[in-house]
């Protein structure tokens, strides 16, 4: 699910990992462009690096998986596919990974951006919009910005109930949004403890 991090089988990383690190190279050092590849190939070598990106990613190598999806994203763009749900597919992707790096800003700007593409184009399956907004909350929610989340998780319930869309990523939004509202109480709570502490404080020392 979007969110849910991608968990992969490690039995065969030592042999694997040498063999696409030697493939993946030849990738990398020379990215093909509109110019050095026919159109009708385009499709087939991005879906052959987000392959590659995804097994990378599975080991924990999210560079080597970033730069892949980079990649790919860069084919789209000179290839004029950026409204397109390959795009937004690509936008996600790379919002999982720098989620996993805990680079919570980039993974909400390319959530964002697949949003964006997704609101053009219509979305191709009415929980997938749900399931970006609230992946999009947690991303936020994990900056400590508390009061944007809670919107997301709302409008992805929105969505959802909307939808008459039920299942695991439902509940989750729902059991995100109730812990975010409990921390705010409480943050709230102390908030006012202190504030009266502080003007005991003041109030004994003026009669002192």
């Amino acid at each position: 699910t979007l969110v849910s991090e991608f968990l992969g089988n490690r039995g065969f990383r030592v042999s694997w990992r040498k063999s696409l690190k030697l493939n993946r190279g030849s990738f990398v050092s020379a990215p093909l462009t509109v110019d050095t590849v026919d159109a009708s190939e385009v499709d087939t070598k991005i879906k052959q690096w987000r392959e590659y990106a995804r097994t990378l990613q599975k080991w924990g190598d999210y560079e080597g998986a970033a730069v892949l999806y980079d990649q790919a994203v860069a084919l789209l763009e000179e290839s004029n596919g950026r409204n397109t749900i390959q795009y937004a597919d690509l936008q996600v992707d790379l919002a999982h990974i720098f989620g996993s790096k805990q680079d919570f800003k980039r993974s909400e700007f390319h959530v964002k951006k697949a949003l964006g593409v997704y609101k053009a184009i219509g979305f191709d399956r009415p929980e997938r919009h749900g399931d970006l907004l609230s992946y999009l909350a947690v991303m936020v929610d994990r900056q400590k910005r508390k009061s944007d989340a809670e919107t997301y998780y709302r409008e992805a319930l929105r969505v959802y109930k909307m939808n008459h869309v039920q299942g695991e990523n439902v509940e989750i939004t729902e059991r995100n949004l109730s812990l975010n509202q409990r921390k705010d109480k409480t943050r709230q709570k102390d908030a006012t403890v202190k504030q009266e502490r502080a003007e005991d404080r003041n109030s004994l020392s003026t009669h002192g």
